[in-house]
């Protein structure tokens, strides 16, 4: 059967027993659950969402990054409009976002980022979500856009921490020179700081030109030691953290390893909350100018 051959199916938001107010009890609940199951799979955005879009402090065009606009009105679902005293396009706070042209409402990304920032794989994610695969997939480059910074296409990973946040870089290299621990690790590393290392001999260079302090644990005597006594546990909790969140996402590539990087980078750094660490991400998302069309999105080179 082909396409103009094939059937059209009534919609569900059309279905109706009749319009004979006195219907049986049996009509009722099939009529309601029907009912129940289109307003599952069709969420309109809350007015909750609507608020939260028309609070968000725009600070230029989306187009041509003017400051000179003005309100232009609201969509029909009470999103505010914006008209560019510059280039004359009208936009709203999604515009040029990666939910610019949303079909369904940025409520449903919470519980995919929820089960994404808990280690689910990303089928396990896009099910419980009740999408599909490629949707699940096409939501983690749109992920990925919004986290991206570091550059792709190396081997290698630098890890790194304080009290507080945590470092995961892809180096460069398979194995640690002065020339690459320099470039992954001096950007990020106070002059004058304590480097609390297991002697690695890359990590010379790091005291010298940043003149830091050196507090040294050899392996060979931090290897037999509870991880309560092992100075060096955090760094090794994240690197076991990272092997474990790279096994539940096994189809990754190396091509594309920063960007997994840069998701795990955000799962284990501040807010610690994972309802927080969602509202930081969605904050995140609608004010970074990162449109992310699905057919570019999808592509074999990017969908892989």
């Amino acid at each position: 059967m082909n396409k103009k051959e094939r059937r059209k199916y009534p919609s569900l938001r059309s279905f109706t027993w009749s319009e004979d107010p006195e219907k049986s009890e049996g009509q009722l609940l099939v009529e309601n659950t029907v009912q129940e199951w289109y307003d599952a799979k069709h969420a309109t955005s809350s007015i909750f969402e609507i608020e939260f879009i028309n609070s968000l402090d725009i600070k230029q065009c989306p187009f041509c990054e003017s400051n000179d606009f003005t309100k232009y009105g609201h969509k029909k679902d009470g999103t505010q409009r914006y008209i560019c005293k510059e280039c004359g396009k009208r936009f709203t706070a999604l515009t040029n976002t990666i939910f610019d042209s949303k079909k369904i409402p940025i409520s449903e990304w919470i519980e995919y980022l929820l089960h994404l920032f808990e280690f689910h794989s990303i089928n396990s994610t896009a099910y419980d979500n009740r999408n599909s695969p490629t949707t699940g997939k096409y939501w983690l480059i749109k992920t990925f856009e919004v986290l991206k910074g570091i550059s792709r296409n190396k081997i290698g990973v630098g890890v790194a921490c304080n009290e507080t946040k945590s470092i995961f870089i892809v180096t460069g290299t398979s194995k640690p020179s002065r020339k690459s621990t320099k470039e992954t690790y001096s950007q990020h590393i106070a002059r004058g700081s304590v480097l609390v290392h297991d002697d690695e001999h890359s990590h010379s260079i790091l005291i010298e030109e940043l003149e830091l302090e050196s507090i040294v644990y050899p392996t060979a005597e931090t290897k037999e030691l509870s991880d309560k006594d092992n100075p060096l546990y955090p760094v090794n909790n994240l690197h076991l953290l990272l092997k474990q969140f790279i096994r539940n996402h096994g189809a990754y590539d190396r091509e594309h390893l920063q960007d997994w990087l840069n998701l795990f980078w955000f799962i284990m750094n501040e807010p610690k909350d994972k309802y927080d660490k969602v509202l930081k991400f969605i904050e995140m998302a609608v004010l970074s100018p990162k449109k992310v069309r699905y057919r570019d999105a999808m592509s074999s080179k990017h969908s892989k």
